[in-house]
């Protein structure tokens, strides 16, 4: 289950706690989160329509809690209820609750706090022996995350998340995105093959931007492509990682095989890439809903150069939609490698089997 972060809480207690937002992440079930501020306690307590003790919702639905604000003094209380989104779902709502794309702390302050950056994060987290769990724990709870572009040892792409973000999951960096620029960085040229000296992408379900954010400053031109919700956040990421000319780095609302969507991608990439195509599409954590299969195939079908590649790095969030995409993946190209053991061959992407990452090219 993934909390949004930071969640809002009434204006009496956010006026009585001097701080209107806490968050936290957790696989688990139960108390997720205690948090401090001044004299005033803040704990999430779940709550089941069912009464005490039922069982968590099932996937793809909300799970109603509790903020129960504890004055230590007095002893008084006061509650709000929020929704958790889980991470399983694209779709679920998460209601009572107002987008935000940084914590009010920092909106006050009037500057986006310093980049957690993922490679600084993995190295400490290896030599004080982390658990991969815990890592990405703090990923998540981040208010802006970092990449460092190998290339360029000064250049960090830095990406706000927006855990508040409505209808949609693409609010947060997930592992996938941080796998697969991981095995692309430093290699674009030898894995995406173009006639021009930047290879053109394009990134389906892009979320936050921090994959095609961190491709367009290695040397790839890049469009990346989302649904409506998402789109005003991810602009602004693409906005704050420009890569330097003549690279170039945008981002065009895209429903997956809808033909307006597709005809106004093309007009946003710019003249002649609708002739001869993407070299590359990527694609992170986008199979998991039968129903999306088809469309998401014929997208990419759509899109890609004849000599195109394709990478799609997933975690199993649906077993049948999963299946089904590899099956009718081979109506729509003659190769379909599985590429997971390459994975652990990158020291940047080791930790990725742990995370149960799979990655598969498509060509």
């Amino acid at each position: 289950w993934t909390l949004p972060r930071p969640f809002s809480v009434s204006p009496t207690v956010a006026e009585k706690t001097g701080a209107p937002g806490f968050g936290t992440r957790s696989k688990g079930v139960g108390i997720l989160a205690f948090a401090t501020c001044n004299e005033w306690s803040v704990r999430l307590v779940p709550t089941c329509a069912a009464g005490a003790g039922a069982p968590p919702p099932a996937p793809c639905g909300v799970a109603v809690m509790e903020v129960e604000v504890v004055n230590e003094e007095s002893e008084s209380v006061e509650r709000s209820s929020l929704a958790t989104q889980n991470r399983h779902s694209a779709r679920t709502t998460v209601p009572q609750l107002e987008s935000q794309p940084l914590p009010p702390s920092f909106r006050q302050r009037g500057s986006p706090p310093r980049p957690v950056v993922f490679q600084d994060e993995l190295k400490q987290a290896r030599q004080k022996n982390i658990a991969i769990d815990e890592l990405f724990f703090e990923l998540a709870n981040a208010a802006v995350v970092g990449y460092r572009c190998p290339n360029k040892a000064t250049a960090i792409v830095s990406i706000v998340q927006a855990p508040l973000i409505q209808d949609c999951t693409g609010g947060v960096v997930w592992e996938t995105a941080f796998a697969l620029a991981g095995y692309l960085v430093g290699r674009v040229i030898e894995l995406l093959p173009s006639a021009s000296t930047r290879p053109s992408v394009i990134e389906l379900g892009a979320g936050c931007g921090l994959l095609g954010a961190v491709l367009a400053n290695a040397g790839c031109d890049v469009l990346m492509t989302e649904v409506e919700q998402a789109m005003p956040h991810l602009s602004h990421n693409v906005a704050c990682n420009q890569p330097a000319p003549p690279g170039w780095l945008k981002s065009s609302r895209l429903v997956w095989d809808d033909s307006a969507d597709i005809v106004e991608v093309w007009r946003v990439a710019g003249p002649g890439l609708e002739a001869r195509g993407f070299d590359g599409i990527v694609a992170t954590d986008v199979i998991f809903e039968v129903a999306l299969v088809q469309p998401l195939l014929r997208t990419m079908h759509r899109m890609v150069s004849s000599a195109g590649v394709v990478f799609v790095c997933v975690q199993v969030r649906c077993a049948d939609a999963h299946r089904a995409f590899l099956e009718a993946a081979q109506d729509y190209f003659s190769e379909i490698k599985c590429l997971t053991d390459d994975l652990g061959q990158r020291d940047v992407t080791a930790w990725a089997a742990a995370c149960d990452c799979e990655l598969y090219h498509l060509s």
